[in-house]
């Protein structure tokens, strides 16, 4: 009997230990993104942050290609030719920046999402920053320039008549080190530099901030707003000024980077 006894103890604490030690190995925290059209119609994107994630489609974590259908309203995260209601990433990994496309809606949209999950235990670290970018949020009447989403849980997102005049793609960023920008004032926004004849229909002027003035050693980088590299090239500052010419490119907001090596200045450019 007490053979018995002493079998099924080592049993019961076999199975807490390796419940215990997965729940650890396998930490995970999963965000939905909540998108409601016009009609009623409803679709929802998830950001997940897991242990056990790769930079691949991770099939176990429900990364993997949706079937797009032609008179269905849908949204998914488009990430290089992916199309995937689930982006996972690392959890180690801080930083997540993506953009979500829809298919076949009515403006307004709802978008929607839960604050408090900012917060959670389940995070190494909580989320600092939670921001919307595009055309609307641009020129939407805030100093920062994008949707704070630490602050509520939902934005409309109307129809509108300038830049590229549709919602979508929509970036969202979303980070557990940086702050959001907080009436024009934090501390990772305050490195921007002025781009003029912004918006533009194909070129501007970027004003080189006074740090970079002289250097030998700059890298101009220009982005879409799903990340990928348009442009990218080594100059020397002659003078105050560099000419950007996107003409060739589709209408957009694009992210545009100039660096030393050591610091970074950012700025956004509205193409019309």
């Amino acid at each position: 009997m007490k053979k018995n006894l002493f079998i099924l103890a080592t049993i019961i604490l076999f199975l807490f230990v390796l419940h215990n030690g997965n729940a650890v190995l396998a930490q995970q925290w999963k965000f939905p993104i909540a998108f409601e059209d016009a009609t009623g119609a409803k679709d929802t994107v998830f950001l997940v942050w897991d242990s056990t994630a790769t930079m691949q489609l991770d099939s176990a974590l429900g990364e993997y290609n949706v079937n797009l259908l032609h008179d269905v309203f849908q949204v998914y995260w488009a990430y290089n030719s992916d199309t995937t209601k689930v982006f996972a990433k690392p959890i180690n990994n801080p930083y997540f920046n993506n953009a979500v496309v829809a298919k076949n809606y009515v403006y307004p949209i709802k978008i929607s999402w839960d604050t408090s999950l900012f917060r959670s235990t389940s995070l190494p670290s909580p989320v600092n920053c939670a921001e919307l970018a595009n055309n609307y949020f641009f020129f939407s009447g805030t100093i920062c320039e994008t949707f704070n989403m630490l602050l509520t849980d939902s934005v409309m997102a109307p129809h509108f008549n300038w830049g590229s005049q549709e919602q979508f793609p929509l970036n969202i960023a979303i980070n557990r080190v940086a702050y959001c920008c907080v009436n024009g004032v934090e501390e990772n926004k305050k490195k921007n530099f002025l781009i003029s004849a912004n918006p533009t229909f194909g070129s501007c002027t970027i004003i080189i901030p006074d740090e970079f003035l002289n250097e030998n050693n700059l890298t101009l980088s220009v982005y879409t707003i799903v990340g990928k590299v348009i442009l990218q090239k080594k100059l020397s500052a002659c003078g105050n000024q560099i000419n950007l010419n996107l003409q060739e490119q589709a209408k957009g907001m694009y992210n545009v980077i100039l660096s030393n090596g050591a610091k970074n200045y950012y700025g956004k450019v509205i193409l019309e």
